[in-house]
């Protein structure tokens, strides 16, 4: 009856000791399951954040080059990181436009200046009266008449301190006729 005493207790120290280890082990593989979790979802914040930077990175590119897809691919992909070089890159487009302009205008392709000119004349630049004044004299170059006397009228009255009244003055009363031509003149008198 001994033996069979000890392999009674032999049985349930067993029992324990399966027990312990199967809890042990489940344990163990809830730990790692859990482990697993944390780390797979760190891959993917991290995944994320090299695209996100990936993007930023392009968006950086895009104006470095000038590119006018600039503006419209950071508005796409909601990049706040680089949407303050917004208004500097619209400034930049205008001066660059503002550039090309004056070299065709020296070629004398007028055409070119119209086109150029047109694409930036909406936006706010510090070079706005440079560009109204070369759009009007630029229409007026090719004989479109019309459209030179209402860029040089917009020219004369938004941009009373510029450089270039005078010049705008003397083309608009040139391409105008009966009492405008004299107002124009009564203008360009006080100017002297």
């Amino acid at each position: 009856m001994e033996r069979i005493t000890k392999f009674g207790n032999v049985d349930s120290t067993q029992k324990r000791v399966s027990v312990g280890l199967y809890t042990f082990l489940l344990v163990l593989a809830t730990l790692f399951a859990i482990l697993f979790l944390v780390s797979y979802s760190q891959g993917i914040i991290l995944r994320k954040r090299v695209e996100r930077y990936g993007k930023v990175l392009k968006a950086y590119e895009l104006y470095l080059r000038g590119d006018s897809e600039f503006e419209t691919f950071v508005k796409e992909n909601e990049l706040k990181e680089v949407s303050w070089l917004l208004p500097k890159f619209n400034l930049f487009a205008v001066r660059k436009s503002l550039d090309e302009a004056k070299a065709a205008f020296e070629r004398g392709n007028f055409a070119d200046v119209v086109s150029t000119l047109s694409k930036v004349k909406d936006v706010d630049s510090p070079w706005n009266d440079e560009v109204f004044y070369l759009l009007g004299t630029a229409h007026a170059r090719i004989g479109q008449t019309e459209q030179a006397k209402f860029y040089l009228t917009y020219f004369v009255n938004g941009f009373e301190g510029s450089i270039y009244r005078k010049s705008a003055l003397t083309l608009l009363r040139d391409l105008s006729e009966g009492e405008d031509k004299k107002k124009i003149e009564d203008i360009l008198k006080k100017l002297q």
